[in-house]
């Protein structure tokens, strides 16, 4: 069927999943944070949280899952995210020609490449809020990319380089076998009832789709 912004539901920041590479996550100083786009470029970029937030914004709702979510894992969550389109930066920035790729860098030491072509509607953002507030550190501050139709891999927390490229580069993931595209594929999970619950003849049954 057909669904309206309302009949969707997300998840409070709290019970939202989270996957890192490191024990303790980052902390980074909002004051010092500046998100720099360099590389294959005519403009190179320095921005700060302030700069962001002054850009014109957009507002996406979207399930982010993780590579590894099983078939009706929890490792999925969504969220309103807001932040600034990628490719609105990127057009300050100015790939120069024969640019087809870029790196996402993270404070934490993650790194990830994606093609140019993935960022070039305004779904993809640099987020810097999620669910209508400032985004939580475990998610991400200040800045985190937010890439639709990837998996969370790819998808950069504690953002603070884009890095155009003129070829593929393997990230963190694909590095070590893992599919170095990380396309979403279609998947669900039924919420209610919960496994194991009684039901009657007739129920209601909920749950995603993404």
């Amino acid at each position: 069927g057909t669904f309206s912004r309302a009949d969707f539901v997300y998840d409070p920041r709290r019970d939202h999943y989270t996957v890192d590479i490191n024990l303790d996550d980052p902390i980074v100083d909002e004051s010092s944070w500046r998100l720099r786009i360099g590389g294959a470029v005519r403009h190179e970029l320095e921005l700060s949280l302030a700069d962001l937030r002054a850009m014109p914004t957009l507002e996406r709702l979207a399930a982010l899952a993780c590579i590894s979510n099983p078939v009706g894992g929890d490792l999925v969550g969504n969220s309103r995210w807001t932040g600034v389109p990628v490719c609105d930066l990127l057009r300050l920035a100015g790939p120069r020609p024969g640019a087809t790729f870029f790196e996402a860098r993270g404070a934490d030491g993650y790194a990830e490449t994606l093609p140019l072509a993935a960022v070039g509607g305004e779904d993809a953002l640099v987020a810097f809020a999620m669910n209508g507030a400032v985004l939580p550190r475990r998610h991400g501050f200040p800045a985190r990319l937010r890439v639709p139709s990837r998996y969370g891999v790819k998808n950069v927390k504690w953002l603070t380089e884009l890095v155009i490229l003129d070829q593929a580069k393997l990230g963190y993931w694909g590095a070590r076998g893992w599919d170095r595209d990380a396309i979403v594929r279609t998947q669900s999970r039924i919420d209610s009832p919960s496994h194991g619950d009684l039901v009657e003849e007739r129920f209601t049954m909920a749950g995603v789709a993404w």
